[in-house]
């Protein structure tokens, strides 16, 4: 049976990378069937399968969900396949929506004539 995807998106609120972004997407396969729970989930930069993220961010587990966390502001898309029928997913994609909060400046100096 071809895994079928459900796809949730948190925002990321963090402006640098140096303190980690904090967006995140998650999967969850919706059609799990008895015990077959052994499932790669490879993750793509972007709307299609055409950029793969890094290879580890192939990940064999034995879970029907999965969560990429610490991302900045973009669309990530995954792709799942059961290791024990050999089945893949169609590619299913998440957006990570721009939360951040830019401190504005305000000029608190003023001339009076």
């Amino acid at each position: 049976m071809v895994p079928l995807l459900s796809v949730a998106s948190n925002p990321n609120s963090i402006c640098s990378p140096a303190t980690s972004f904090n967006g995140s997407v998650a999967i969850q396969i919706t059609n799990q069937i008895g015990h077959l729970t052994d499932y790669n989930f490879t993750w793509y930069d972007g709307p299609n399968t055409a950029s793969p993220l890094d290879p580890m961010t192939t990940i064999t587990q034995t879970a029907t969900t999965e969560t990429l966390g610490k991302k900045d502001v973009g669309f990530y898309t995954v792709t799942t396949k059961n290791t024990k029928t050999g089945c893949t997913s169609a590619p299913a994609t998440g957006q990570v929506v721009d939360a951040k909060i830019i401190p504005a400046i305000v000029n608190l100096f003023y001339r009076i004539e």
